[in-house]
């Protein structure tokens, strides 16, 4: 086994997976802190000023509608809301909605907060609402976005009076609740204010609800925000923020061993032992919402095979990779849900390493003697290279496959990976890809079944067919029980047709200043909303 290709720095665009950039961050500007009282909290000896380090590029856009990414949404969720929300272990919340319930099967009404104020002046309305879903699910609405995957089944909004609205779906819709409260899914703008800017100023300016209003933003670097002092929920705890997009780990660990950063998140398990001697810092971890696996390009061959496909899986010694590699820091993935999702089927087993099986199903597959370039973009992985490497180890010391990594430029493998489907340049390749949905039907249609994410949606089949049948019938199945038992038959017929190779799930690991009280979250999002300075 041996590598292709080379390390390089900047990636360009945000996924919901893997893609980041080295950068460095600016100071800001000096805000208010809310309240012209109270000399704001660097008087009173707490942490006034909070930097936040993501361990890819900084935000390429501030518009929360053409990004579905993770680390993005950590910035934009500072100043844009949704109707609802989810809180650190994933119990849904209510935001700028105060009370949802079902009128009938495809009618879901959401009444709205009164006196909501934006940014930069008026009242949130029913219209803003109606605006925003139709900007996400109608290409004719202004743009196309990229939270489509991730808005299931709302056909339309109808406005009921000024602060209520209806979402209208074709037949029951289990999964408003899951878009609605989902950072990656229904968020409000201002309907005036988009209409009234070119796409260049929706992209760099924010006129959102929340807490922090955006005052500095470099695309690709970094963010500044300060406090809105109208905001309609608790007072916003510091006088500023701002994210820093830095993709070197060394440089993440350094800039919080030098008391410049105060939360980093990605932190790999050979420094935790230097963090944790600083008395002022601290490390923690939580099973996060990502699910690393190898993507297998169906429209070509080898991968066309099913028996190829699951020889992969059983070449691969997950258990030890993951204790030895990622020093614990992971959890062996047995299908596409995790088991924080509604729908998780516990008693599916994971692949066992097997290379004698392995072996006979590649002779089996009709592909004995093939060569395999094994891909992924560096920088937002937990430990990416090593794991990567081993995992491309294990199936290169198959007596009848060889394997070889290839390390791409975030930049390139984002254009390979989403916008550029090209299996002669990229047909394998690793991928940790997050949703904060915690519901398998969101996880199958954003990943599994979506033809731009992944790949096994790309060809028709009839296990394509039967997973989108069972996910369809769950969407419409009101039960809990019955609807829970459809996802787990989806995911069983997930695994036996081996539609990824199936790796684990991350660990999310950060190191924090103790001056900082923050929690982390299931989900993985880095927001400083519900967060404030350490008493």
């Amino acid at each position: 086994m041996r590598y292709v290709g080379g390390t390089a720095a900047a990636g360009t665009a945000f996924l919901a997976g893997c893609v980041g950039s080295d950068s460095e961050g600016d100071d800001g500007t000096e805000g208010e802190n809310g309240d012209d009282d109270d000399g704001g909290n660097e008087d009173q000896g707490l942490l006034s000023e909070v930097e936040i380090i993501l361990s890819s590029a900084g935000a390429d856009t501030v518009d929360p509608h053409q990004s579905a990414g993770i680390p993005p949404s950590s910035v934009t969720t500072n100043s844009y809301e949704g109707l609802l929300a989810r809180g650190p272990t994933g119990e849904i919340e209510p935001r700028l909605a105060t009370d949802w319930y079902r009128v009938e099967p495809g009618q879901y009404r959401f009444e709205l907060r009164e006196g909501v104020q934006w940014h930069e002046g008026g009242e949130l309305t029913a219209e803003d609402v109606q605006y925003s879903i139709r900007r996400i699910i109608d290409d004719d609405v202004d743009i196309t976005s990229d939270r489509q995957g991730h808005v299931i089944g709302i056909e339309d909004v109808e406005i009921v009076d000024e602060y209520t609205v209806d979402l209208v779906s074709d037949g029951l819709n289990t999964a408003i609740e899951t878009s609605t409260a989902s950072y990656l899914g229904v968020v409000i703008l201002n309907k005036e204010w988009v209409e009234g800017n070119d796409l260049e100023t929706v992209n760099t300016e924010m006129n959102g609800t929340g807490p922090y209003k955006l005052v500095d933003f470099v695309e690709e670097d970094y963010a500044v925000f300060e406090p809105f002092d109208e905001y309609w929920g608790d007072p916003p705890e510091f006088d500023e923020v701002t994210y820093t997009g830095v993709t070197e780990s060394a440089t993440r660990v350094n800039q919080l061993l030098a008391g410049e950063v105060h939360l980093i998140e990605t932190l790999p398990p050979a420094d935790v032992g230097r963090v944790r001697e600083e008395s002022d810092l601290s490390v923690t971890s939580r099973p996060s919402s990502r699910v690393v696996h190898g993507v297998m390009d169906i429209t070509v061959e080898p991968w066309d095979s099913k028996e190829f496909r699951q020889a992969m899986n059983y070449a691969v010694n997950n258990e030890e990779y993951i204790e030895n590699v990622m020093q614990g820091f992971g959890t062996v993935s047995t299908q596409p849900a995790l088991p924080e999702m509604f729908g998780y089927n516990p008693d599916l087993d994971p692949y066992p390493y097997d290379p004698e099986r392995a072996a006979e199903l590649v002779e089996e597959s009709g592909h004995a003697g093939i060569e395999l370039e094994f891909s992924f973009g560096v920088g937002r992985m937990l430990l990416d290279t090593e794991f990567v490497t081993a995992v491309a180890g294990y199936i290169d010391d198959l007596p009848n496959v060889s394997c070889e990594v290839n390390e791409l430029d975030l930049t390139t493998f984002g254009t390979l990976w989403n916008d550029q489907h090209d299996p002669d340049e990229m047909d394998f390749f690793a991928v940790g890809y997050g949703h904060p949905s915690y519901d398998a039907s969101q996880t199958f249609q954003a990943i599994v079944l979506d033809d731009r994410v992944g790949r096994f949606g790309k060809v028709e089949s009839e296990e394509k067919d039967e997973i989108q049948s069972l996910i369809d019938q769950a969407a419409n199945t009101e039960d809990p029980d019955d609807r829970e038992a459809l996802l787990q038959e989806a995911n069983t017929i997930a695994r036996e047709e081996a539609v990824w190779l199936f790796l684990h799930q991350q660990e999310s690991v950060y190191g924090i200043n103790e001056a900082f009280d923050w929690e982390p979250r299931n989900d993985e999002l880095m927001t400083t909303v519900g967060s404030g300075p350490a008493e």
